[in-house]
């Protein structure tokens, strides 16, 4: 008896380790110095591409995370991202600016089932990033962004 104990005692470790995996998240850190959580259980397959990663559920898109180069009209990304709120904001009563880090400005529309999100640091104007996913999970992925 003496010897099942542990044997037990590491199966409801492994299995309770194991049953929280789902729950836990991955970081997608990219090139505009800014970074993103994701649960895992809001994907199952990540497809890399030149300048995007998608992000599939069951064969279903689920979200993209694109890195935008910043366009040569303008000084930084900051610029170019805070041009995009002014126009959005007058042609969409979806578009919302996303309270974020020091340093970082955003700003998020919604359409067809999906949310996205336009978001640029003070720190990097080559680039800004865009992040679209499915409105169910937006509030999550938007809580965990943050300025490396």
């Amino acid at each position: 008896m003496k010897n099942f104990a542990p044997l037990i005692l590491m199966l409801a470790l492994f299995s309770t380790g194991c049953a929280s995996l789902n729950n836990q998240a991955t970081e997608f850190r990219t090139p505009a110095d800014i970074s993103v959580r994701v649960s895992n259980g809001q994907f199952d397959a990540v497809e890399l591409e030149a300048s995007e990663t998608l992000l599939w559920q069951k064969s279903e898109l689920v979200g993209i995370i694109s890195i935008i180069k910043t366009n040569t009209h303008f000084q930084t990304a900051i610029e170019e991202v805070k041009r995009g709120f002014k126009e959005n904001i007058q042609s969409s009563e979806e578009t919302r600016k996303l309270d974020l880090p020091e340093g970082v400005f955003g700003f998020s529309s919604s359409m067809g089932g999906f949310t996205t999100a336009f978001i640029a640091s003070e720190d990097i104007d080559e680039s800004w990033i865009k992040i679209s996913v499915r409105d169910s999970f937006f509030d999550e992925v938007l809580s965990s962004i943050s300025a490396d």
